[in-house]
Order: C-alpha cells, then sequence, then structure tokens
C-alpha cells in the first residue's frame, strides 16, 4: 500500500510452481511472489510490461533492505 497506493490482493498463477515446491519442503515459511504484468507466456506472442518491471524491481529493493536491517 505504502508504495503503489493501493491494497495488495490474491492472484492465483501458474507461475507458483517454484515457489510451492519451497513452501513443501521448508515448514513454516510464508511464500510471496510477486512479478510484473505480462501475458501470453511461453508463445510467440509472450510480453512483459517495462514500466511495471521497474516498479516491481523497486519494491524487490525495498524489501530486501527491510530484511537486512
Amino acid at each position: 500500500m505504502e508504495s503503489c497506493g493501493q491494497e495488495l490482493h490474491e492472484v492465483t498463477c501458474p507461475g507458483g510452481l517454484e515457489p510451492s515446491w519451497f513452501y513443501v519442503k521448508i515448514s513454516g515459511q510464508d511464500v510471496v511472489m510477486l512479478g510484473s504484468v505480462h501475458d501470453n507466456m511461453h508463445t510467440v506472442d509472450e510480453y512483459m510490461d517495462m514500466g511495471s518491471f521497474h516498479r516491481v524491481y523497486g519494491y524487490l529493493l525495498k524489501i530486501m533492505e527491510r530484511m537486512r536491517d
């Protein structure tokens, strides 16, 4: 909320395969995924919104900074 001005919400997507593996293997962990706006994955029409990518990258840096403290 503080970074984007919107409440976060859950979205189910097929990109959760790898984090799900860690969730099963390491008990007691919370799993959070974040990613840019993209569509048509694994096709010749695949694309990623670069503005969204840069925002997500900024969020990731802020999260990592907080984890360090």
